[in-house]
């Protein structure tokens, strides 16, 4: 689960999860849109926050698990009829 989404379902804010961390709530802000890097110690508060919910491995290495686009499952469809059509097409030959 992203840290978004459990905020969302537990009704936390970022002010409050700031409070709840002992950071400023700007720091947050920076950290959930990327542009500073979570350290462990956050990150193992927040899972344990969250009673495991948002893994801190997904809060340090947040590119390891890629997110398939809605482009990218459209490309994929057409590649795989393009290769059952190239499939089908040598097996009438």
């Amino acid at each position: 689960m992203e840290i978004h989404e459990w905020q969302s379902e537990k009704g936390i804010s970022n002010s409050q999860l700031a409070r709840l961390l002992e950071i400023h709530p700007s720091y947050i802000t920076h950290l959930k849109a990327g542009r500073r890097n979570w350290s462990p110690k956050l990150a193992e508060a927040v899972e344990i926050l969250s009673e495991g919910k948002v893994n801190r491995l997904s809060l340090l290495y947040p590119n390891s698990t890629p997110k398939i686009s809605q482009h990218n499952t459209h490309f994929f469809t057409r590649v795989k009829n393009f290769l059952r059509r190239g499939h089908n097409a040598q097996r009438n030959e």
